[in-house]
């Protein structure tokens, strides 16, 4: 189990490759979630917590970015 350092150091992790993600391709949080079909906030909301991001949404940004999810996730099997 995860504990609280742990989950901020992942949680930090994903917000900062997302980020580099978005830089690289010149877009926004908002445009993202319109893309990926959600609320122009998703994305803000998603990295502010206000929500959590269903496992579905994350395979749908993976998909949009064009890379598994262990790859968008920097996972390693």
């Amino acid at each position: 189990m995860l504990d609280r350092t742990e989950y901020e150091n992942y949680w930090y992790a994903f917000q900062q490759k997302l980020d580099k993600i978005l830089d690289e391709r010149n877009m926004t949080y908002r445009g993202l979630s319109i893309e990926l079909g959600k609320s122009p906030g998703y994305i803000h909301d998603v990295l502010s917590r206000r929500i959590d991001p269903s496992t579905i949404s994350l395979f749908e940004m993976a998909a949009y970015f064009g890379c598994s999810i262990w790859d968008f996730l920097n996972i390693t099997k």
